[in-house]
């Protein structure tokens, strides 16, 4: 137990030694005393080995510091020769530092002299530039200042392009040298020169287009587009050549043309326009432009939309001069032509504005001079001065109000008097508002060519009202929500043929009318791509109104059936009262009301002939025949159910009938009636299905058999019983 306790093992252990934790551990085991005589004999016996091990490894100890003995000798030694060649790296170093010093300052003042002799040639460049421009101008230096003489100096067209290409020169050394005290000197000269070449090339300008010089004015528009002057060329065009005729035309009184507080006399304004654009000189002029072409960021236009930096015509005349003088010009003198506020009017103006601008491109002529035009800032402002939008909401309100008045009202039969010689035939009030406003929407004095897409979307909703009023109709067959009266067959009918007008009639009219208000303008591919679209717009539509004529045949058919069959439950349950115990004879001929049993039918026939087509009418005849005839064939079932019965019922009280009665029983009689009953209908039926008009062999065979097909359990069953009763 007490070598258990204290060992040298215990006190090797790698964590940390606890004596208190450790004495009171061992002291449970043995006693103090006896565990402090343990402690001093493992002191010991560790004292002893640690004497053993010194001893053992002391001589190579002494050996290891004999042997070490002169190093530091030795180590001075191999470091002096090391401290020398620092030592000389480092005096190398520094005059290779000095040396670069030295190399890159005489560099810096190299780049120095390159630099300002760089500058220095640039100055004497600008300098030589424009004494070489004011030679070519004719400006000379004075005391006072820059004299010019007459602009006659520098008139020929070839010094003016020759200047404009000096100049062009010298502005690039003008943005080199930005900052240079001598070029900021030379800034008046420059303005002067400027001024000079401007006031010449204004002049060769003008007299070449007066004179309809071609080669002097292109040779002037390439000058123009060298300098960056292509708005300066736009102006002068505008102030010395557009502006003066504009101003003679563009007057109150030529637009009111003799008739005060009217537009009469824009159509003339707008042709003064055009003969002003077909002058000769402007036409050169015009031809020319599109043949000077310069980088996108050179012209005075706005950006073509297919590639920024691809060259382009320089000069947008038609845009830039010509409507940007006839813009201030309106809008000074004639802007109510804009108002939107007579629809008429508007519609007056903005029609001969398309007439007109459709004559302005003619003389542009090549597509992309015309594009360019349409994307120019003034015509852009001169096509947002007609407000659209505002001119729609006013015919919108015109042609809606009406409209929907009449859907308000409750169905109403129109007068066929009324109608206008070209109009769609209308049974209805409600169709022929229909018809009637789908003609003023897309009637030439009504449809602006923008606004196409809108009455159109217009004319679907219209449509929508029209379907969904009178699919409710269909369905609830009253006159109106706050009117139970049941709509009348007739009106049904009428219905169904103004259905079936419209979708035959109405909607080929309106998509030519959509197609054909883009106008002869629109290139063939659009042309052909909105026909397309109306086509796949006008779908839905008619696929509505076709949903309507099975639920219109549907709603007749029943109404109908009805009135035939409303009676006939009581005249067949009659019968049997009729011969029952009342000793008749046995009858030979058919019920009296079999002869007019279908007369409700052929007066509904005679009333609509001329507004239901044959095919129509013969379609709800045959469906009105076989509904009557299943209502027909299940009340005489009922009956004979009913007679049976009651036969059954009085046998068994009265017993088998007594041997030797002579003559047959009321309850034969009764079968006898039934089936001549059965007789009549099933001839009156098949009747009404042979004669009717416009049906096929087929159909008629078809609605034959379906006949047959109904009857055949009555009269089988009928057979059976009248069999049994004899």
């Amino acid at each position: 137990m007490t070598d258990f306790v204290v060992s040298a093992e215990t006190f090797e252990t790698k964590g940390e030694f606890v004596p208190e934790t450790y004495v009171a551990a061992a002291r449970k085991v043995i006693p103090l005393g006896s565990l402090k005589k343990e402690l001093d004999a493992v002191r010991e016996d560790v004292s002893g080995e640690l004497f053993h091990i010194i001893n053992e490894d002391y001589a190579a100890f002494l050996a290891l510091s004999t042997d070490l003995s002169g190093l530091d000798d030795a180590l001075d030694r191999i470091a002096a020769p090391l401290a020398t060649a620092r030592a000389q790296v480092a005096s190398l170093h520094a005059a290779l530092d000095a040396a670069r010093a030295t190399v890159a300052a005489k560099a810096a003042e190299r780049a120095a002299v390159a630099a300002a002799r760089a500058q220095l040639a640039l100055c004497i460049d600008a300098a030589r530039c424009v004494d070489k421009l004011e030679a070519l101008l004719g400006l000379r230096a004075s005391g006072a200042g820059l004299n010019r003489p007459a602009v006659a100096a520098a008139s020929d067209s070839h010094v003016i392009e020759r200047v404009g290409a000096e100049l062009n020169r010298l502005l690039h050394y003008v943005e080199q040298g930005e900052g240079l005290a001598f070029i900021r000197g030379l800034t008046p000269r420059i303005s002067a020169v400027q001024d000079a070449l401007r006031a010449s090339l204004r002049e060769t300008f003008l007299a070449a287009l007066n004179a309809a010089d071609g080669p002097g004015l292109k040779l002037s528009l390439r000058t123009y587009a060298a300098v960056n002057g292509v708005a300066d060329a736009e102006a002068v065009v505008a102030r010395h050549v557009v502006t003066p005729a504009l101003e003679a035309v563009i007057t109150k009184a030529a637009l009111e043309a003799g008739s005060l507080g009217s537009h009469n006399g824009l159509p003339a304004i707008y042709d003064a326009v055009v003969v002003l654009l077909r002058r000769p000189q402007l036409r050169l002029l015009l031809e020319l432009a599109a043949t000077v072409s310069v980088p996108a960021a050179a012209s005075s236009a706005d950006q073509l939309p297919d590639g920024a930096d691809a060259p382009r015509a320089a000069f947008e005349f038609m845009g830039n001069a010509v409507f940007a003088v006839l813009l201030r010009l309106v809008d000074d003198r004639i802007p109510h032509i804009f108002a939107p506020g007579l629809p008429d009017l508007f519609h007056t103006n903005y029609s001969a504005t398309s007439a007109f601008l459709v004559a302005v491109e003619s003389v542009l002529g090549p597509v992309d001079a015309i594009q360019a035009f349409r994307a120019s800032d003034h015509y852009l402002a001169f096509m947002r001065r007609w407000n659209l939008p505002v001119y729609f909401q006013l015919r919108f309100q015109g042609l809606v109000g009406p409209f929907a008045a009449a859907f308000d009202a409750p169905l109403a039969l129109a007068e066929l008097d009324d109608a206008p010689a070209d109009a769609l035939p209308a049974a209805v009030t409600q169709t022929r508002s229909l018809v009637t406003v789908l003609a003023d929407v897309w009637a030439p004095t009504i449809v602006l060519r923008p606004l196409v897409g809108s009455f159109f979307k217009l004319s679907l909703q219209m449509l929508a009202r029209y379907t969904s009023w009178v699919d409710l109709l269909f369905d609830r067959r009253t006159l109106g929500e706050a009117d139970e009266t049941p709509v009348s067959l007739f009106e049904l009918a009428a219905l169904d043929a103004d259905a079936n007008a419209v979708l035959c009639n109405a909607l080929p009219r309106l998509e030519a009318a959509a197609v054909g208000a883009l106008g002869p303008e629109t290139s063939p591919a659009a042309a052909d791509a909105a026909a397309a679209a109306v086509s796949a717009g006008l779908t839905a539509p008619a696929a509505a109104l076709a949903a309507l004529r099975p639920k219109a045949s549907a709603a007749i058919v029943d109404l109908l059936t009805s009135s035939l069959t409303q009676n006939l439950d009581a005249e067949l349950s009659a019968i049997p009262r009729a011969y029952r115990g009342l000793s008749k004879p046995t009858p030979t001929t058919a019920s009296v009301f079999l002869a007019t049993l279908f007369d409700p039918l052929d007066e509904f026939e005679a009333s609509v002939v001329g507004l239901a087509a044959d095919a129509r009418l013969a379609e709800w005849r045959l469906m009105t025949v076989a509904a009557a005839a299943t209502a027909f064939a299940a009340s005489l079932l009922a009956v004979l159910t009913s007679v049976k019965n009651a036969a059954d019922s009085l046998r068994r009280l009265r017993g088998a009938r007594p041997a030797g009665s002579a003559g047959p029983s009321d309850t034969f009689k009764i079968y006898r009636q039934l089936s001549l009953d059965l007789a009549a209908f099933d001839a009156a039926a098949s009747s009404r299905i042979t004669s009717a008009p416009a049906v096929a062999l087929a159909d008629v065979s078809a609605a034959t058999a379906a006949l047959a097909d109904t009857l055949a359990p009555v009269l089988a069953r009928l057979a059976e019983l009248e069999a049994a009763e004899q």
